[in-house]
């Protein structure tokens, strides 16, 4: 009696760990599949000098007609400093952007932004530009004031309705991204 207690209570773990260990492998393998998913794509680096703490974002496309929407977006975290930061934004790597505006900023009292650097890499390749350079690839929108002397961003309030000062991209800076896909 003894002895089909213990194979039957033996039986019962032994049938309970299995199905623990599959879940669990289940899931290791689900979560590698998502991992291989993942495509690295161009990581854009801003150096500038941010007073406040904000959070700025990146619109991407792929392609230059299409309206820029949320779903093809990134953001970046910025912590207030009168020092100059690197500020990352990774764009993911699945499709081909062609071009992408800079928004900066929805805190309503922030100071003025200085550019210091601006960075795109891309599978080993880069290009780089300095601060006065910085207005070569994009245009200020009316929420922005921009001397290009100090390459400083004034937010301009009162403008519009909405608050929204963002950089446009011209030219020149699909041009730089294609350059890094080829």
């Amino acid at each position: 009696m003894n002895t089909k207690r213990l194979v039957i209570l033996a039986s019962f773990f032994l049938a309970t760990y299995s199905c623990n260990d599959k879940k669990e492998r289940s899931k290791e393998s689900d979560g590698s599949t998502e991992a291989a998913a993942i495509v690295p794509g161009i990581k854009v680096t801003v150096n500038a000098i941010v007073p406040q703490s904000d959070t700025l974002q990146i619109y991407y496309r792929l392609n230059p007609t299409e309206d820029y929407i949320s779903k093809q977006s990134v953001n970046a975290i910025v912590n207030g400093s009168d020092s100059a930061q690197n500020i990352i934004f990774n764009i993911p790597g699945n499709d081909k952007i062609t071009d992408f505006r800079l928004d900066i900023g929805n805190n309503k009292n922030q100071g003025n932004i200085q550019f210091k650097s601006f960075r795109m890499e891309l599978n080993g390749k880069s290009f780089v530009t300095n601060d006065t350079m910085f207005i070569q690839y994009f245009n200020p929108n009316d929420q922005i004031e921009y001397d290009r002397k100090t390459s400083t961003a004034k937010i301009v309030k009162g403008k519009s309705e909405t608050y929204d000062p963002l950089f446009i991209p011209r030219a020149p800076l699909s041009e730089e991204i294609n350059k890094l896909y080829k």
